[in-house]
């Protein structure tokens, strides 16, 4: 069963930055920046999940890697996990 780790975009604007994994608080940033914390959860999570159940498994750090929603969407369908799991925090909830 493939399990896919997502770290996914900030948010809907292209020029959007922020930080959510490895603060304190997940907040918004004025540009791009040289650091960006790791998930630590998310990344000690999907090597649990890869030792101990043998899954095959996909991380997925989008604000790491500069991915924009079309690519992470993307990269999800050519793997088509079973099971995705998402770095979130309510700040990044979109209330409509």
């Amino acid at each position: 069963m493939k399990v896919l780790f997502l770290n996914p975009p900030w948010g809907i604007e292209e020029e959007s930055y922020g930080r959510r994994a490895g603060s304190r608080w997940a907040h918004r940033l004025l540009g791009p920046t040289e650091f960006l914390p790791p998930p630590f959860f998310m990344l000690f999570s999907a090597s649990w999940v890869e030792k101990i159940f043998s899954f095959p498994v996909k991380i997925i750090d989008a604000l790491a890697e500069n991915k924009n929603k079309q690519r992470v969407l993307y990269e999800i369908s050519l793997f088509s996990p079973k099971i995705v799991f998402i770095e979130t925090s309510t700040p990044l909830l979109q209330v409509t």
